[in-house]
C-alpha cells in the first residue's frame, strides 16, 4: 500500500509583504513604534521600509561587501546600523537617508546598540568586541578576545553591562562604561543570554549541568 500523499496548500495571510531582496533574508528589526523596519541580507543589502506600505523601501543601504547579518534602529529611531559578514559597520541617518559613519574590522557575529545613547556594540570572528560612539567616533573601545570566536551579546536594560557568549562555551560580564572585565562564567554550550523580570543575565549548559548567572552569584543544578 503506497503512502498517503499530503498536500498542504500555501496560503499567504502577511499584511504586506517586502520584495525588494534578492536573495535570501538574513535579520530583521523594527524601531521602537514598528512604524519602519529594517531587514538585511544575502545580497549584501540592507534596507530600511515603511511597514505601512509594501510598494517602497524608504532607503538601501549600500557598500557593503558581504552577507548583511545585522541591522537595527538606535534607542531612539533615528539613526540604523548594519553589519555585514566581511567586517563592515554602516550607520545612517533614518530621517534623511545619508550615510553618517562606518568601521571595518573582521567578520561580525552579532551587534546590538545601547539602550539609552548611540553608544553601538558587535563582536566578532576573532572574539574581539567593539564599543563605538556614533556618529562622532570619540569612543572606540575593545573587549579583548580570549582567543576564541564571540558567537553572541546583550546589553542589559540599563545599559551598564554587556554579556557576551563565546564560541568555547563561556560567558563574560563586561563593564558597558569602562570596558572592564567583571566576571566569567565557564561551560560547553551556550543555551542564551538574556534578561527578563529579575537579575538572571545568562544561562549555558553542558551534559549534565544548568548553570544561571546574576549579578552576584551563579547558581548551578
Amino acid at each position: 500500500m503506497e503512502d498517503d500523499i499530503i498536500i498542504i496548500e500555501d496560503t499567504d495571510d502577511a499584511v504586506n509583504t517586502f520584495v525588494f531582496h534578492s536573495d535570501p533574508v538574513f535579520c530583521c528589526n523594527f524601531d521602537k513604534v514598528g512604524i519602519m523596519a529594517v531587514t538585511g541580507g544575502q545580497d549584501d543589502r540592507a534596507i530600511v521600509w515603511d511597514t505601512n506600505t509594501d510598494q517602497q523601501a524608504k532607503f538601501i543601504v549600500t557598500g557593503h561587501r558581504d552577507s548583511v547579518i545585522a541591522a537595527d534602529f538606535n534607542h531612539d529611531s533615528s539613526l540604523v546600523a548594519s553589519a555585514d559578514m566581511d567586517g563592515m559597520i554602516q550607520v545612517w541617518n533614518v530621517s534623511s537617508g545619508s550615510h553618517e559613519w562606518d568601521f571595518e574590522t573582521t567578520e561580525i557575529t552579532w551587534m546590538a546598540w545601547h539602550p539609552t545613547t548611540n553608544l553601538l556594540f558587535a563582536g566578532t570572528i576573532d572574539g574581539n568586541c567593539w564599543k563605538w560612539s556614533v556618529p562622532d567616533g570619540v569612543t572606540c573601545e575593545v573587549f579583548p578576545t580570549h582567543g576564541v570566536a564571540s558567537s553572541c551579546g546583550r546589553l542589559l536594560e540599563n545599559g551598564s553591562k554587556c554579556v557576551v557568549g563565546y564560541q568555547d562555551g563561556s560567558v563574560k560580564l563586561w563593564d558597558a562604561n569602562n570596558s572592564s572585565l567583571i566576571g566569567t562564567l565557564h561551560g560547553n554550550n551556550i543555551c542564551c543570554i538574556h534578561e527578563k523580570a529579575g537579575p538572571k543575565l545568562c544561562s549555558h549548559f553542558n551534559a549534565s549541568s544548568v548553570a544561571l548567572s546574576t549579578i552576584n552569584k551563579v547558581y548551578c543544578a
